[in-house]
């Protein structure tokens, strides 16, 4: 006789995401990957545009303010008369090896899924230090940050073209940041009250540079640092990749974690140039960045091209469009 309890009185793992956050897509493409059923999981969205993840409610999940957060239920806690306690899980790279590590052939785990649950770990000490350069490079504060990639300008005229969507951005997430603020108590100095202070400066220089475009005072600096990173670091990148990969994917023949994070990584750059999910489409790259001498490597094309028809990322990137 099956357990008077059902899987469906057990807690689950609520991942905290946002559907064109970059990074969120990796854990996203994870969960295909691994065959996990629709309902092992709870995604619960948090609208980064309107400055959601600066909410007081969910920086007491994650005290750095981003997505994606994966908060599990921990083993000790796993039974439907206890109490339950969890742990949370605060970026991308975290979160998908521990998708990885919590589903196999012969998991223990409460599935309700009978799908196949491959896994996405090297299997080789040579796999894994590929694997881990390549995540590296792509997760670098100093690197081709996917996200500088999409608020960059390299000229006024880019600025200008950006204006409204960013200064609308940046003015949400200043509202929001103020918001959370203002719950802090008067006089008193805390990690959060610090975090959000920080934040609300940072915040407002990007908001000066949007709303006023060429003429803000932060203008000329953030110009010349978008340019290198579009004719500097991203090249840079891509040459990088391309002597790390061994094709078709990171590792060779079959998927693995660092394929995941290549190919959310990858859509963002394609999606900033207006491509979508078409195998031509990451010459847009080259296009954009504008270099007579830059071509994107045979592997790193190989790589795209082997990775947008699989069905994961069509589930994150339906009908091709990309973010």
């Amino acid at each position: 006789m099956p357990d008077s309890h059902t899987r469906a009185d057990l807690p689950k793992a609520v991942l905290y995401s946002w559907p064109v956050s970059v990074w969120c897509s990796v854990p996203r493409l994870a969960l295909v990957e691994k065959g996990y059923g629709s309902e092992e999981i709870i995604i619960k969205a948090v609208d980064i545009s309107k400055g959601d993840q600066f909410s007081t409610a969910f920086l007491r999940l994650n005290p750095h303010g981003t997505v994606p957060t994966l908060v599990v239920p921990l083993e000790r806690s796993l039974g439907p008369d206890e109490e339950s306690q969890f742990r949370a899980l605060r970026d991308s790279v975290t979160i998908t090896d521990f998708i990885d590590s919590s589903r196999s052939p012969l998991s223990k785990t409460n599935t309700t899924s009978s799908a196949p649950a491959p896994s996405l770990s090297p299997a080789t000490i040579e796999g894994s230090n590929i694997s881990k350069a390549i995540i590296s490079l792509l997760h670098d504060s100093k690197g081709a940050d996917p996200n500088f990639l999409k608020r960059s300008a390299r000229t006024p005229a880019e600025l200008q073209a950006g204006k409204a969507v960013n200064t609308a951005l940046f003015a949400n997430r200043q509202e929001a940041i103020e918001a959370s603020l203002s719950e802090q108590p008067e006089g008193v100095t805390s990690k959060l009250r610090t975090f959000l202070e920080g934040r609300s400066e940072s915040n407002k220089v990007s908001l000066d540079i949007w709303s006023k475009g060429a003429e803000s005072v932060h203008a000329k600096e953030f110009m010349e640092s978008s340019k290198t990173l579009w004719e500097v670091t991203l090249p840079d990148t891509f040459k990088k990749l391309d002597e790390l990969i061994i094709g078709p994917f990171c590792l060779g023949d079959q998927l693995s974690v660092a394929d995941l994070h290549l190919a959310a990584w990858l859509a963002r750059a394609v999606s900033v140039c207006g491509g979508t999910a078409k195998a031509e489409d990451v010459e847009k790259v080259e296009e954009k960045i504008g270099l007579q001498e830059f071509k994107i490597g045979q592997k790193v094309k190989m790589f795209w091209a082997a990775m947008i028809v699989r069905p994961s990322f069509k589930a994150v990137y339906p009908g091709g469009v990309l973010h």
